[in-house]
């Protein structure tokens, strides 16, 4: 009876294991399953999708960052498909969205009727595989196939980037804009190394359209996409917005109802968008001409094939900096006309005797070339001449009417022109090219081909010069003869061809000593020098005279050219001294020839300042230099990254300072030492020679714990021994600072022991320091000196105060706090912020209690704009800890004479800020004391205390209306009015005695008070003034020659401004009377003064009226002139 019972027990026992298996067979989850439980599960952000899913729903809303990586058999892409119903990922937050090993298909977004969750704001139609609002989407090795939607037929992005590399975008539809891919409101796209076929756009952009913010195609291939829409773009169409397409194919790609076959561009984004080594073929579009790229006007060729100069705003924008206003050229439209300029331009250069033909005579030559292929009809009937340009006393650029014409010159390479049996001259063709492309290739050609210049040799040392030059720089492949100027049978330069490898050890300069003593000195100039650099840019100055015998003009590209050059390299002085003589003539004569004299009658010094201090705010070139190179160290302080470059200076400096650790380069930088000393980087050395000129000079008090960290520990002010001295890091005797920082000791935080919160052990000191000796009597040396406020600090008492700013979540984390209240309870009230990555710009989020404390890493945050209580806008500095900066921007700062900005923090260093501080350094006199001691010497009165007087005279003449009146004004309060004894003073021979009154010596005095015919002038005006003019202003001689009014009246209004403006006429008038006397014979009469001082009023008070108006401050145009104007 037992073996029956046994045995149904056992059936039982199989039934219900039976059942259990299939309960659990029957609920074993799908993979769109897990995938749904893995996006709603919190805690997960990273699931391996093993096999395909095919979706019955849309995805539910992501909401944390959540990668997806499929994993399928035999190393295929795992399939999501959405049946042609249902779409896969969409957020609107603050997360990133990885995508990887994936493949997109027959996915949909709903329509505008369908109804939609209310939660969604945006991308409710917009991107079937992936919407992003607010985040990044960042897809690798995935496919996009056969999806759609009213706009992104894959992807869609608004506020919020797309990363997408090695994926495939096939046969996307999107019935508006961006068959494959949109990006709207300041999104961004980064797609590398993918392929974009068959995508279809309804309107714009058959591939990817993008609306503000930036599109960047690096190595991709577009095939075959089209756009329906009438403004085309078959590939991609840029709205409003930037950005860079670089090694990309364009094949195939259509727009059969617009334009732009390729990609198409509106026109505000012009100027935004670079295409670098792209190519385009089988592309086609409705409109002609735009089948590739459709940028620019229809009418543009024409206009520059006619020499029109078009009005259109899209050919640039102005942009407006420290150095002023300026137009900045559409890059793309500067790259159609220099497409169109290779077509049809050649240059032209003349060799052998035809160099020394006149200009007008190779004008002839190449307009009687021209005639001979007219004559003979080689390119038909319609052929027009082209242009003449002159580049150059030799080089003249022929601008061709057609493409033929130029191609054919080119063909021909070279031409003889003989004008008489005897007379046979040279000239050659070569291709045009862009000025950046030129100096590129000349460069390319010095690498294969290296030579030097031998600059204004000496006769007696040109018999040495290739001995000397082989001695000291190397082999001499070969000395060309002697280049002589026909005009001017002096020695001029000697070329010499050298091997490249010598490159490094040629110098700026080659002295040669005579037996006897002298020294022989010769410039040396190479391709890569300062003088060639500049004679490139520029031509020499004494071709622009023989070129240009017309009056002189600055040349406008000094000052561009220079400064492209002087941000990389300390300029030479001969360059600038140059520069300045062109400046000096361009002021004081503009319209002087070449051979013309000219006085110089302020200093350089004082034209730097201020117009409001006495100045001409004219540019010091070598101070702004030294402020250019000094902001490197500024830029490495303030980088959203660690770049390459700051890596590459990290480890020549490393190898000049013989440093064991790459990152104590930057702390080396502030130990003056460090700052003398000499390294072999040329860059290197002249950014460092900038520096140390004028280095921060007050460092911030620290406030917390990491802050005290980066204190050094050597030559720094609040660390001194018993002594008070501090502990140099030279290499004297006695001096151990120097042998610490190579092995690696710099700061306080490399004594400092982070996870015991302690000082280091000797025996960890020692391990670094061997094997140097009285390690331990210098440890405790270097840990008595710091204050005892920092190790208090540094101590678990120390509590950093509130405001610190903490990196979340570790030191990768995109998000820091600051720390708003330190509750009783220890818990911390902190606000957290997002980090947006491309800008590092912050985003306030929310408020929240901290109750476990583990000590963040502190975040260096810098705020922009706005109040020190109320920052316009947050940047983290780095995207790094602060123990992981290069150099922490808020610990240094610079102690400047503005009352609103006292401390100039290195974080809000610019070039502009720099050359200011750097025009207050020096032994300089300001424009005030130098006017105070010339007029002292003048007048008896004490003028000692007349500084503020003189500013303020200097500030009243910038709001006058006559430009000449000022010059003569302030030349007048500088003393230097070129009166007859001032003249003589300088060297000049000229009559001393006055030309009006036959006194013996016309001194400024006597020019402007004590001649009779000025003090008529001046008492006759003075008698009109009492009757209706203010009593504040006398007209006596203190207030004619200095022009000093009461302290607390206005300058630019009322009374005193009609003043100044009367006063600034009647000097003009004296003037031209003083001239006319002198040079004429025959000064004005009472008459035509009378004349002028009414015609000068007039016009004083109209131009005074049409400012007023312009300013807003003249309503009624019915009041008549008369009663409008306010005296």
């Amino acid at each position: 009876m037992m073996a029956p019972r046994r045995v149904g027990v056992a059936f039982l026992l199989l039934a219900l294991m039976s059942g259990l298996w299939l309960v659990v067979v029957s609920a074993a989850p799908t993979p769109e399953q897990q995938l749904l439980a893995a996006i709603l599960n919190p805690r997960v952000t990273k699931f391996t999708l093993k096999s395909d899913v095919l979706l019955t729903a849309s995805l539910p809303d992501i909401t944390r960052r959540f990668a997806v990586v499929g994993k399928c058999p035999r190393g295929r892409r795992c399939v999501i498909d959405g049946q042609k119903k249902y779409r896969a990922f969409w957020t609107e937050e603050y997360v990133v969205i990885s995508l990887s090993k994936l493949h997109f298909k027959n996915l949909r977004t709903p329509s505008a009727s369908d109804n939609v969750p209310s939660n969604r704001t945006f991308g409710v139609t917009s991107g079937a595989a992936a919407f992003a609002y607010n985040g990044v989407i960042r897809a690798t090795d995935c496919v996009f196939e056969n999806n759609a939607a009213e706009v992104g037929g894959a992807i869609g992005v608004r506020d919020a980037r797309i990363i997408a590399k090695n994926c495939a975008f096939r046969d996307n539809k999107a019935s508006g804009n961006g068959g494959a891919i949109k990006v709207a409101s300041n999104g961004g796209a980064y797609v590398s190394g993918s392929q974009f076929v068959g995508n279809t756009a309804g309107g714009l952009g058959g591939a990817v359209h993008g609306y503000e913010g930036g599109l960047y195609f690096s190595q991709c291939k577009f095939q075959s996409n089209k756009a329906d829409g009438a403004e085309g773009g078959g590939a991609i169409f840029f709205s409003y917005i930037g950005g860079d397409v670089w090694k990309s194919e364009f094949t195939g790609n259509s727009a059969p109802n617009g334009s732009g076959g390729a990609v198409g561009i509106d026109d505000p984004s012009l100027g935004d968008i670079d295409f670098c080594h792209c190519t385009f073929k089988g592309n086609t579009a409705k409109t002609p001409g735009s089948e590739n790229v459709n940028i620019v006007p229809s009418d543009f060729l024409a206009n520059v094939d006619n020499g029109v100069c078009p009005d259109d705003a899209s050919l640039g924008e102005v942009v407006e900096g420290p150095d002023g206003k300026r137009f900045v050229v559409n890059g793309q439209v500067n790259a159609v006309k220099d497409a169109w300029l290779k077509d049809h331009t050649v240059i032209v250069t003349f060799q052998g005797e035809a160099i020394n033909l006149s200009r007008q005579v190779k004008e002839d030559l190449i307009r009687a070339y021209g005639d001979g292929w007219f004559a003979k009809r080689i390119f038909g009937l319609d052929a027009e001449r082209g242009r003449v340009k002159f580049e150059g006393a030799n080089v003249v650029s022929y601008v061709a009417r057609s493409e033929q014409i130029a191609t054919w010159l080119l063909q021909q390479k070279e031409l003889r022109i003989k004008l008489q049996e005897s007379e046979e001259y040279i000239v050659s063709f070569k291709p045009w090219l862009p000025l950046q492309e030129l100096r590129e290739v000349r460069l390319q050609e010095a690498e294969m081909k290296f030579w030097i210049m031998a600059l204004r040799v000496p006769l007696d040392a040109y018999y040495y010069l290739r001995s000397a030059v082989q001695g000291i720089f190397g082999d001499v492949l070969h000395m060309h003869p002697p280049e002589f100027d026909s005009t001017r049978p002096k020695l001029m330069k000697v070329k010499l061809d050298m091997p490249p490898e010598v490159r490094d050890k040629v110098e700026d300069m080659l002295v040669i000593e005579g037996p006897t003593g002298e020294m022989w000195r010769v410039e040396i100039a190479t391709p890569y020098t300062d003088w060639c650099r500049f004679y490139l840019l520029l031509q020499s100055p004494s071709q622009q005279a023989e070129d240009n015998p017309t009056p002189f003009r600055l040349p406008a590209g000094v000052g561009s050219s220079a400064a492209q050059l002087s941000i990389v390299r300390e300029v030479s002085e001969s360059v600038w001294k140059a520069v300045k003589r062109l400046v000096a003539r361009f002021i004081w004569k503009p319209n002087a020839k070449e051979g013309e004299g000219f006085l110089v009658k302020v200093a350089w010094e004082l034209l730097t300042f201020p117009r409001c201090e006495g100045g001409l705010n004219l540019v010091d070139p070598a101070k702004k230099n030294q402020a250019q190179l000094s902001l490197w160290v500024a830029k490495v302080a303030s980088a959203l990254v660690k770049e390459h470059w700051i890596e590459l200076a990290e480890q020549i400096l490393m190898r000049e300072w013989g440093l064991s650790r790459a990152q104590d380069v930057w702390c080396c930088l502030f130990i003056p030492s460090f700052q003398r000393k000499r390294v072999k980087s040329r860059f290197w050395k002249e950014v460092l020679k900038a520096w140390s000129n004028l280095p921060p000079d007050t460092s911030t008090k620290p406030q917390t714990k990491e802050e005290v960290q980066t204190q050094l520990l050597f030559e720094n002010p609040q660390i001194v021994d018993k002594g008070g001295n501090q502990f140099e890091a030279d290499a004297l005797a006695g001096s151990f600072g120097l042998a610490w920082i190579r092995k690696g000791i710099v700061t306080i935080g490399d004594l400092w022991n982070h996870l015991l919160g302690s000082w280091r052990r000797l025996e960890d000191v020692q391990e670094i320091l061997i094997p140097l000796r009285n390690i331990e009597p210098h440890l405790q040396q270097i840990l008595e000196a710091i204050p005892i406020e920092w190790r208090e600090l540094l101590g678990p008492e120390g509590i950093d105060p509130v405001g610190t700013w903490y990196c979340a979540n570790g030191e990768d984390a995109d998000e820091v706090w600051e720390m708003l209240e330190i509750l009783p309870s220890g818990f911390r009230r902190v606000r957290r912020w997002k980090c947006q990555r491309t800008s590092n710009e912050l985003v306030a989020s929310n408020e929240e209690i901290i109750k476990t404390w583990s000590n963040p890493p502190q975040a260096r945050i810098v705020g922009k704009g706005g109040t020190v209580e109320e920052r316009k806008k947050w940047t983290w500095v780095g995207h790094s800890p602060l123990r992981k900066l290069c150099i922490d921007p808020a610990a240094w700062s610079w102690a400047t004479e503005d009352v609103k900005q006292p401390q100039l923090p290195l974080s809000d260093y610019s070039v502009a800020k720099g050359y200011n501080m750097r025009l207050k350094t020096g032994n300089r006199r300001s424009p005030a004391q130098v006017a105070i001691s010339r007029w002292q010497a003048v007048i008896s009165e004490d003028l000692s205390e007349a500084g503020p007087s003189f500013q303020a005279l200097w500030e009243s003449l910038t709001y006058l209306p006559n430009g000449k009146q000022v010059a003569i004004l302030w030349q007048m309060s500088l003393v230097v009015t070129p009166s007859a004894v001032w003249l003589v003073s300088r060297g000049m021979q000229v009559e001393l005695k006055c030309p009006r009154c036959n006194w013996p010596f016309e001194s400024t005095r006597h020019l402007w008070w004590e001649c009779p015919a000025s003090r008529r002038v001046w008492k006759w005006w003075k008698l009109h003034w009492q009757r209706f003019g203010d009593p504040v202003v006398d007209w006596e001689e203190k207030w004619v020659l200095l022009g000093f009014l009461p302290a607390g009246v206005h300058r630019n209004r009322g009374w005193p401004y009609i003043a100044q403006v009367v006063r600034g006429l009647l000097c003009e008038i004296i003037w031209k009377d003083r001239n006319r006397a002198r040079f004429e014979r025959r000064p004005f009469s009472d008459v035509e003064i009378k004349k002028a001082v009414r015609q000068g009023l007039r016009e004083a008070i109209r131009v005074d009226w049409r400012k007023r108006a312009k300013a807003g401050k003249i309503h009624d145009p019915a009041v008549p002139l008369e009663r409008r104007v306010v005296l």
